[in-house]
């Protein structure tokens, strides 16, 4: 059934869409000009989104699992994510090392991810991944749901020793996109924003973790060094 709900779904926009057109028709729009600029009935966010609720398995990985390009992700993908993204996701979150589900899905991506084991799975792709339909990514909104607390403490320095601090993250703050590894864009926040209205507890919070040693599972590297020998992380790190 899931397979008809992405093809329903697609004609509800058309029909909004031919509606809409009608509507200026009648008012006495040139129909010409018109479909000139008529944008597309799906953007590629609200694409993933609506492949999500449906569970599509159609087209590339890439273009199923993220709107970016960046990180590349890994090709056998579906097959890592058993049994499910949800679950997977949900397990990362919830961080519980002593159950034995977290220590069964921890287990089969230990097996499947052939760049490293379930550590190195997360830092390298899950930060980014798009786990829930209409949400942030995985970072942005477990840190917007549990807090900054949950996010570096519970979530990466006790059941994998500490942070990545190089790793690559992707957030939304400021009404703006943030891009870059952790260490630096956390760092950028905290001291271009620390003014903000909505989130510079969240800034002093996190930049007080990332600063202290028992939170590094790897030292901070320059932007200089972390460009040269990752020439395509995006490093997106607008000012106020």
């Amino acid at each position: 059934m899931n397979k008809f709900i992405l093809p329903f779904l697609t004609f509800l926009f058309a029909f909004h869409s031919s509606a809409f057109v009608g509507v200026r028709a009648i008012q006495g729009a040139d129909v010409d000009c018109l479909t000139e600029s008529v944008p597309p009935i799906l953007d590629r966010k609200n694409e993933l989104n609506f492949r999500m609720i449906a569970d599509v398995k159609s087209g590339s990985v890439q273009d199923r699992y993220s709107i970016y390009d960046y990180p590349k992700l890994p090709d056998n993908l579906d097959e890592i994510l058993k049994p499910s993204k949800r679950a997977v996701c949900d397990t990362y979150k919830v961080a519980d090392s002593n159950s034995p589900s977290y220590k069964s899905i921890m287990s089969w991506i230990d097996e499947k991810y052939k760049g490293g084991d379930h550590k190195d799975f997360f830092f390298r792709y899950v930060l980014t991944l798009d786990c829930y339909p209409f949400q942030e990514n995985f970072l942005d909104s477990t840190i917007e749901g549990n807090g900054i607390t949950h996010a570096f403490g519970n979530m990466m320095k006790v059941p994998f020793g500490g942070i990545d601090m190089n790793a690559f993250v992707r957030i939304k703050r400021e009404g703006k996109v943030f891009e870059g590894p952790l260490y630096h864009v956390f760092a950028h926040l905290e001291k271009n924003y620390k003014n903000s209205e909505n989130y510079k507890k969240e800034y002093l919070k996190g930049m007080k973790r990332l600063n202290h040693p028992s939170y590094h599972l790897t030292e901070p590297k320059s932007l200089s060094q972390i460009k040269r020998e990752n020439p395509d992380m995006p490093i997106n790190l607008p000012m106020p």
